[in-house]
């Protein structure tokens, strides 16, 4: 299923180049302050700042409401996204 393309300064740009621009940077780092640096899975804080990931609670599945939703996303450690979270999601399918 392709995704329509969000409009960024009069271009469209394709879903996977969203988390290139700038607005994806700040929306992620205010998510990492909001949330402490802390993994919402596991709890532990993610003491490297340089290895958090900001991930969507709800899969975006290039809908830009959902993509950029504030409330959709959340702080997690690499070990939880790439284990329990990368599994449950893909269980979903």
């Amino acid at each position: 299923m392709m995704s329509e393309p969000l409009r960024i300064a009069d271009k469209c740009v394709p879903t996977w180049q969203w988390y290139a621009t700038e607005a994806w940077q700040k929306l992620r780092e205010f998510v990492f302050v909001r949330d402490n640096f802390r993994c919402a899975e596991c709890k532990k804080v993610i003491a490297d700042k340089t290895m958090p990931i900001c991930d969507h609670r709800r899969p975006h599945q290039g809908q830009p409401a959902l993509f950029w939703s504030i409330e959709n996303l959340i702080t997690v450690c690499a070990d939880c996204h790439d284990g329990v979270i990368l599994l449950r999601k893909s269980s979903k399918r």
